[in-house]
């Protein structure tokens, strides 16, 4: 009977122990046999969240427009109203070839800032120099003091039609009025408002330069911001 109740005794207090001990273990190192530890198990619930977190703003980031003075030569932004496309290859007559026949550039209408209408065609028997843009363009804004100095320099033999691509919201007159303003841009700007004219040439970014011949032929299309000595090329190939 003593040996019975000896043998109980010893049960109880080895499992007391156990689960003392089981206790103290937890408590010191913070681990439980079956969980791990709480670290592992926050890690567990709070990854994929903050993975998801970190991915969410990732193309925020990417869509960021650089500033003028981070834009480089070629650079476009996708123009208003429309996605990021593939831009469609860039057709450009060989300047060397003079017996080359060169596509007629197609007529667009667009208007200045009092709303009287000018078309391409109104600019006949002259070189033209066609650009598209806008204001809150990077690209744009780093390529428009050479077309100013062209323009102070080639004014009387080359006509300039920098035409503002309006979108009613980030592009608008009062914008656009401010802008030219502020940089005392002197170059002759037209407005256009129902996407006519970046439709006729596939403005799918900007900026675009257009090089006409005093015949109407379209004998450049540049897709990007330019170099100050990629317009004077321009320029010169029209006038040769």
């Amino acid at each position: 009977m003593n040996s019975k109740k000896t043998y109980i005794i010893l049960v109880i207090v080895l499992a007391a122990v156990l689960i003392g001990a089981a206790a103290g273990y937890r408590a010191f190192t913070g681990k439980s046999p079956n969980t791990g530890t709480e670290e592992q198990q926050a890690e567990t619930v709070s990854g994929p969240a903050e993975e998801a977190a970190g991915n969410a703003s990732a193309p925020a980031q990417e869509e960021e427009t650089s500033s003028v003075e981070e834009a480089q030569v070629g650079d476009t932004v996708p123009a208003a109203g429309l996605s990021s496309v593939s831009l469609p290859e860039e057709k450009e007559p060989s300047a060397e070839s003079s017996d080359e026949e060169l596509p007629a550039a197609a007529d667009f209408t667009v208007s200045t800032a009092e709303g009287i209408k000018a078309s391409l065609s109104d600019f006949a028997g002259s070189p033209v120099i066609v650009n598209f843009w806008a204001s809150w363009c990077p690209p744009c804004r780093a390529e428009l003091p050479y077309f100013q100095e062209a323009y102070e320099k080639y004014g009387d033999e080359v006509r300039f039609m920098m035409v503002d691509l309006l979108d009613s919201s980030r592009e608008t007159n009062t914008a656009a009025a401010q802008f030219l303003k502020e940089t005392g841009y002197t170059f002759p700007v037209f407005y256009e408002k129902d996407g006519s004219a970046s439709y006729t040439y596939e403005i799918y970014s900007i900026p675009v330069t257009l090089g006409v011949t005093a015949e109407g032929e379209l004998k450049y299309k540049k897709v990007g911001a330019m170099s100050q000595s990629d317009l004077e090329e321009i320029i010169a190939g029209l006038t040769e």
